[in-house]
């Protein structure tokens, strides 16, 4: 008994440890693609591609194809109750959450929350042309999102 509390104590330090540890690497991320793309040095654009190459959206992608798509990087900062995309619309841009607390609607009835640092949404936009929202999301908190336009997507690959 007292081995599986200790067990479960320790798996709870070593997940809180792990987000705290994926979301400083995020937020440094986040103030590398802030930077104007000629400013930033090969150390800086390997860490936005590594970081790229870990999303399920771009992990089969090879490195080299990644590093232009880190040059077009945007950063968005949401405000609570901010709608960031709306069901129903055109998607043109790929997101991924890098702090803050997102609300998921399906026709006007919230499914789910996203918090975790990492997670990208609105990848079908970057795959075809006139794909729409599946869902409505909505800021919960002050939100941090890196975003790629389809149109730097097209471009650029």
């Amino acid at each position: 008994m007292l081995n599986k509390q200790i067990q479960a104590i320790k798996e709870y330090f070593e997940s809180n440890l792990k987000n705290v540890i994926l979301e400083k690497e995020y937020e440094k991320i986040s103030q590398l693609v802030k930077k104007q793309p000629q400013t930033r040095n090969d150390e800086e654009v390997a860490a936005i591609v590594n970081f790229l190459h870990r999303l399920d959206f771009f992990k089969e992608m090879a490195y080299e194809l990644l590093i232009p798509l880190a040059e077009q990087l945007k950063v968005f900062e949401i405000e609570p109750k901010a709608v960031i995309c709306k069901e129903g619309e055109i998607g043109t841009i790929f997101y991924v959450l890098i702090k803050g607390k997102i609300k998921v609607y399906k026709k006007a009835i919230q499914i789910s929350t996203m918090q975790k640092p990492g997670i990208g949404f609105g990848e079908l936009a970057l795959q075809s042309d006139n794909m729409k929202r599946q869902a409505t999301l909505v800021a919960e908190t002050h939100t941090t999102l890196i975003a790629l336009t389809k149109e730097d997507y097209n471009i650029y690959l």
